[in-house]
């Protein structure tokens, strides 16, 4: 079984399709915060989540362009150039989108084919709701190393409503989960820095 091309999520298509010129909204530190935050994430996903392999075939050119995945299926994170031509919901979908490539791959090498399914239902159902939702169950996989209970997916995505409050709580969820994975990473490096220089001392 592999994942099915991760389908746009139903963000407002001309709203995603602007990646030259950044939006007024996002400030040149924000731009730049948000860039390192990609590369960070990405960096970490290719590091300890085989985001190269993990990537399903035939993914869609758009909202993310081809060049950021043939970068990344080379295990290399696309330069902060190429992160930078893009909006902000860009990167956000390219994070998204490469987190949940992680948790399906985990998911599979672990033997869990039924959750596999799951989570390509919610994420082709065709409504946002549903669409985060699975995003949700493949994140919550890779912070917890097993899959999530159902209960718990159903109700952090408010039984996959589409009203925009429970989208935009769920988005939170999302990027707190995504900076868990990068906190304990980061910790872990830490951690082997410090063995490392105890072994030499």
């Amino acid at each position: 079984m592999s994942p099915k091309p991760f389908p746009r999520s139903s963000h407002d298509p001309a709203e995603l399709e602007q990646p030259q010129d950044p939006p007024p909204q996002e400030t040149a530190e924000q731009r730049r915060q948000d860039v390192l935050l990609t590369e960070l994430w990405c960096q970490m996903l290719i590091d300890c989540h085989d985001l190269a392999e993990a990537l399903p075939e035939g993914l869609p050119s758009e909202p993310v362009p081809s060049r950021i995945w043939s970068s990344l299926r080379r295990e290399s994170v696309p330069s902060a150039s190429s992160l930078e031509r893009l909006s902000p919901e860009i990167r956000a979908e390219l994070r998204l989108q490469t987190g949940c490539a992680c948790g399906f791959h985990h998911l599979q090498r672990i033997g869990y084919a039924d959750v596999c399914e799951r989570a390509n239902q919610l994420q082709t159902a065709g409504d946002e709701g549903s669409y985060l939702g699975g995003c949700l169950l493949l994140l919550l996989s890779l912070v917890l190393g097993l899959p999530p209970s159902e209960a718990m997916v159903t109700q952090l995505s408010q039984h996959y409503s589409n009203a925009d409050a429970d989208l935009e709580r769920c988005e939170q969820f999302l990027f707190e989960l995504m900076l868990s994975l990068l906190a304990r990473h980061t910790q872990e490096v830490l951690q082997a820095c410090a063995q490392g220089e105890d072994e030499e001392a």
